[in-house]
Formats: C-alpha cells, structure tokens, sequence
C-alpha cells in the first residue's frame, strides 16, 4: 500500500541527526523550505516523472545534506546558518546582502 501525506516539513517527524538539525531551524525557515526543497530537489510538480519523496529520503536530506539546507536558504554553509540562528555572527547571513 502507498499512500501520500500534505504536511508542513515543521510538522515532519525527523529522527536521528536530522531531527537535530531540524530543531535549528526557525519555523519561518522550515516553512520556506516546504516551498525550496522541491524545486531544488525535483520533487513533486518539479519532477520530470513525477515523483514524491519518502520520509527516508526527506529525512536523509536533513540529516546528511545540511550545506545545502543552508545553501537553499541563502547561507553559505550550515555552521554559518547555525551561529545566524543563535544570534552569533549576523554577518554570516547571505540574505542580508542580496536583499541591499
């Protein structure tokens, strides 16, 4: 049996190291990637056949993929993305400088 489940990625039940990083991330960033990740990553409506991912292969992405979770988000690594969220160095924070 298959079948498909429409939920938010804040709402995704991620386990091992990518639970980790998901708990770095800020709702507003989680959310974005509900809109990124698929493009990026050819899935869904962006998919030349069609095809949706599993929970292994989101939860994969998150736990061994992170500098692109980062990039995809406008930093230019994951410790980058890491110290902007913890309030360490703003200046990390691509975003910043392609919005001046």
């Amino acid at each position: 049996m298959t079948y498909t489940v429409n939920k938010s990625l804040s709402e995704f039940p991620f386990w091992s190291g990518a639970c980790y990083r998901a708990d770095k991330l800020t709702i507003e960033q989680l959310e974005r990637l509900d809109d990124i990740i698929p493009e990026w990553m050819e899935w869904g409506e962006y998919s030349p056949n069609g095809h949706i991912p599993s929970d292994d292969e989101i939860n994969n992405l998150f736990w061994f993929d992170e500098n692109l979770i980062a990039r995809m988000l406008g930093f230019k690594n994951w410790e980058a993305l890491e110290r902007h969220n913890s309030g360490e160095d703003e200046d990390d924070d691509e975003e910043e400088s392609n919005d001046e």
